[in-house]
């Protein structure tokens, strides 16, 4: 992530009052949420602003002076390349570089400035805190050696545009693809005027690429609607009347006009528009040089349609190096992305008038999500399919399984969602049918009728009974026809693979574990150590799994084919 360390913050726009808020760092997906007139378009402007460079002025509903700070973690590279490694003239100070390192991890704010003719920034600049400094303007006014000045001088240079080259290209909610009249001119407005006309030119031009429509769009038409539609060709025709539209070609039918489809089918188009024309049609060309700003992309899509969409915007995240602010109202984006290391949700609230920003970190906090979005929160995120385990290494385990049973077909966040419950918080979950009057417990079907439960049976022999509570659930799972897992030895690591732990451990007299005796206490006696770190480990040995691994152990290809099966169904 080229601006994993970068954020912008803004103030006095719109619903936004006196206090600083925006992105504390820029991830490669940044989700927005909240509800309506929240705020999230406002933050969309803070992107655009920041990327546009420059002092933004009065806001003409508040009359208040809006202002915007740039921001970054600085890093051992920044520290390095602003304070070379040289004697400073006052001794207490050591070299510059150790000066220098004393704000390493530290955050540097400054307000951009606006950019002359050549697109350079100003030569003012301000540099507004560093750790413990607090206002640097020229180097003057910071507590340090007097010789330091000129090399905050340095780094507020080394800081001052971060952003140049880059472009913010945004789509409202508000959009349409309609008929155009020809012209040369290969803009497209946020609502996507003028978009029939681009198509037009990259199909039609000898000067422009015509495989960015017949073959990047198509494919991506095609990856996004699946089982849903093939399309064959896109191309665009005119009327008598010079007016231009744009036609879609699906396999074995006729024609179809854009403006005889659905709403859905054009904002799919128009985003695949945004992606490859767009940028292609500007300067830089380069798809990493770009920030996307969709706003409500799930407004007529259904949701298996809405994960298709965000799961292909994600991937061109990752092969291209862009970047995405995506606003919505949309569940489905928050299960797509919640446990996505590259990607962050921003939740707008508004309360008496003012916007605040947070950043989701915490399941409590996506449960608030839900109840603004008038989402139950039982529901639990509304996800396709609910998978309950006692905690974070069965679900490093479990994910792992699925990968290679399905060859990465079936995914979390896209077709389930792991849900910890903890082995001893059974006694305080039921399965009991809907309506039943239980006490103080969890219902699971008001979580989600497409519920997964994996279990250890923690015996410690074959045919022991299981313990109480854990009976009673499996028994009301079975009765509503969801999957419950015993594991069939005593617990979800004794269904680690032998050869696996082997080339973990490097040892190939590693002994197996029997199906009722502790994984954990074998592990550690080869080791040599007195503790388990399950998650470390399931990270560790995971890697070392196979698919024929997993068709030779215990039941565990059985149980893997029917709860594979149960998400397919429950997608």
């Amino acid at each position: 992530m080229v601006f994993a360390n970068h954020g912008f913050r803004f103030r006095n726009h719109k619903c936004f009052g006196e206090e600083w808020q925006g992105f504390e760092r820029i991830y490669p997906v940044n989700v927005i949420i909240g509800k309506n007139s929240a705020g999230k378009s406002s933050l969309l402007d803070l992107v655009e602003r920041a990327l546009a460079g420059g002092a933004w002025g009065h806001d003409v509903s508040t009359e208040l002076p809006r202002e915007l700070r740039l921001h970054k973690k600085l890093t051992v590279e920044d520290i390095n390349a602003v304070f070379p490694m040289r004697e400073l003239p006052e001794d207490d100070y050591g070299t510059t570089f150790d000066f220098g390192m004393r704000f390493c991890g530290e955050e540097a704010q400054w307000t951009p400035q606006e950019r002359d003719s050549s697109g350079l920034v100003a030569r003012e600049r301000t540099l507004r805190s560093v750790g413990s400094y607090t206002a640097f303007h020229g180097g003057c006014g910071a507590p340090g050696p007097p010789s330091a000045g000129a090399l905050w001088t340095n780094l507020e240079k080394y800081l001052f545009d971060p952003f140049m080259g880059h472009h913010f290209v945004r789509l409202t909610s508000e959009r349409d693809v309609r008929p155009e009249p020809a012209s040369g001119e290969l803009d497209v407005d946020p609502n996507g005027r003028g978009a029939t006309n681009l198509i037009r030119n990259y199909l039609t031009s000898a000067e422009l690429p015509h495989d960015l429509v017949e073959e990047s769009m198509l494919d991506g038409l095609n990856e996004i609607f699946e089982s849903d539609a093939y399309f064959t060709r896109i191309m665009t025709k005119h009327d008598k009347n010079e007016t231009w539209e744009v036609f879609l070609e699906e396999d074995g039918k006729p024609l179809v006009r854009l403006s005889d489809s659905g709403s859905g089918l054009k904002t799919v188009l128009l985003v695949l528009t945004f992606l490859y024309l767009v940028p292609h049609s500007k300067n830089p060309k380069e798809p990493d040089k770009y920030f996307f700003g969709f706003e409500e992309l799930e407004n007529n899509l259904h949701p298996a349609l809405q994960r298709r969409l965000f799961r292909y915007l994600r991937n061109f995240a990752d092969e291209h190096g862009s970047h995405f602010f995506l606003t919505t109202h949309s569940n489905v984006v928050i299960d797509m992305f919640s446990q996505d290391d590259d990607a962050q949700i921003l939740h707008v609230q508004r309360e008496d008038g003012q916007a605040t920003v947070h950043q989701v970190s915490t399941y409590a906090q996506q449960r608030a999500i839900l109840d603004d979005l008038a989402v139950r929160a039982s529901d639990l995120l509304q996800s396709n399919c609910i998978v309950w385990l006692e905690g974070p290494s069965d679900r490093l385990y479990f994910n792992r399984w699925v990968e290679l049973w399905t060859d990465g077909e079936l995914r979390e966040g896209s077709h389930y969602q792991c849900v910890f419950y903890g082995g001893s918080l059974l006694a305080h979950y039921t399965a009991e049918e809907l309506g039943a009057s239980v006490d103080d417990l969890v219902e699971v079907l008001r979580v989600n009728c497409h519920a997964i439960l994996m279990a250890d049976s923690d015996r410690s022999e074959a045919g022991s009974e299981l313990k109480p509570r854990l009976a009673r659930i499996a028994e009301e799972m079975d009765d509503t026809q969801m999957y419950c897992w015993v594991t069939a030895g005593r617990e979800v690591e004794n269904y680690i693979p032998v050869e696996a732990t082997r080339a973990l451990l490097d040892d190939e007299g590693f002994e197996p574990v029997g199906p009722f005796d502790s994984y954990p206490e074998q592990i550690n006696a080869a080791r040599g150590r007195k503790t388990f770190d399950k998650v470390g480990h399931a990270n560790a040995v995971k890697k070392h799994f196979t698919k024929a691994m997993l068709e030779e152990t215990a039941d565990l290809a059985e149980r893997l084919e029917e709860v594979c099966e149960k998400i397919r169904e429950w997608n």
